[in-house]
């Protein structure tokens, strides 16, 4: 079953409006979760770039969704390797879960604290 992480790719990652090279945060988080897909295993998680997850105030979002499953928006991620393999262990966990909950107890401690919302599975997907 694929998973699917959208990365806002609009993000800022602080007040400034991009960086010194003229990307935004999202983008280089983005850039961040493809090395760490790259460098490692990780079975059947398609990333995509998509334009505004409108939480502006918790920079650096995602969108994790898959089929039958409970979705998630998690953000306010610095733009680093550290916090996507981070992120991609939790979805790991969640690729794991028959319902896409993952218990409290075996989160990365990175992931906690980041989470803006859940929403229930997607009929059509």
């Amino acid at each position: 079953m694929i998973t699917t992480v959208y990365v806002c790719e609009t993000c800022r990652y602080n007040t400034a409006s991009r960086t010194h090279d003229g990307r935004d945060g999202g983008a280089i988080f983005l850039e961040q979760i493809q090395h760490q897909l790259a460098r490692e295993s990780h079975q059947d998680i398609r990333v995509t770039a998509t334009r505004c997850l409108m939480s502006c105030t918790r920079h650096c979002t995602v969108h994790l969704r898959a089929p039958g499953k409970i979705n998630y928006v998690i953000g306010d991620f610095e733009p680093t390797a550290e916090c996507a393999a981070t992120l991609l262990d939790y979805v790991g966990k969640y690729q794991q879960s028959e319902t896409g909950q993952v218990p409290y107890s075996t989160w990365p401690q990175g992931i906690k604290g980041h989470f803006i919302a859940r929403t229930p599975p997607f009929e059509d997907v």
